[in-house]
């Protein structure tokens, strides 16, 4: 099955609706459809271990389409739609362009889809890169999802993935953000407050 296929799949089941699929098959580019199919696999694997994802397994699949809508725009277009997001990006945040993908995708859902910016997915979407510091079980599934994705060959990933249904959602969470901050720190590179927000959220 191609990948277009797939999301025309999810929309012939229910999950995502036409005005959805057409904005994930223009903004998703191949190798990013690759990935957020990779993504879509994990989340499928969490929804059969974890009753609270799976409850949420529509908006959850969506999360996944939808969070990496942004990626492959231009620096300066990630820029501005996240800033539109948020109002302004802080100093830390200018920083790290990786980290502005995120929000300018969450943007795009409030502009292009007309969703709250407080809807659960679109925070979910605007805080996949840091953690949410803030509960949300969608941007949790999602975090994990992401980094342990069949396409992401590291060990890490790996060992998240054995451990989908050895340890609770939360332990999973906690465990990948971790690595993500680990990184950071091996590598000297900076740490967004919100990293660090969402990991004390979580080991409480």
């Amino acid at each position: 099955m191609k990948p277009t296929d797939k999301l025309t799949q999810l929309q012939r089941q229910g999950t995502i609706n036409p005005q959805e699929l057409n904005l994930a098959e223009k903004w998703l580019g191949p190798a990013r459809l690759q990935h957020t199919l990779a993504v879509l696999e994990n989340g499928q694997l969490l929804c059969s271990s974890f009753d609270g994802l799976h409850r949420q397994q529509t908006d959850f699949f969506k999360t996944i389409i939808f969070h990496d809508l942004a990626r492959d725009l231009p620096r300066d277009t990630q820029q501005q739609l996240a800033t539109d997001y948020r109002g302004k990006l802080d100093q830390l945040e200018l920083k790290i362009p990786a980290l502005w993908h995120g929000p300018a995708a969450a943007r795009l859902l409030v502009e292009k889809l007309h969703y709250s910016p407080d809807d659960q997915i679109v925070r979910a979407v605007a805080e996949h890169s840091t953690g949410a510091p803030k509960k949300n079980l969608l941007a949790d599934g999602l975090v994990v999802a992401d980094f342990s994705s069949t396409d992401r060959k590291f060990a890490a990933a790996r060992r998240i993935r054995d451990n989908f249904t050895k340890k609770s959602l939360e332990r999973l969470t906690l465990e990948t953000l971790r690595y993500k901050i680990g990184f950071c720190l091996q590598k000297f590179h900076r740490i967004h407050p919100r990293s660090v927000e969402a990991y004390n959220r979580v080991i409480r």
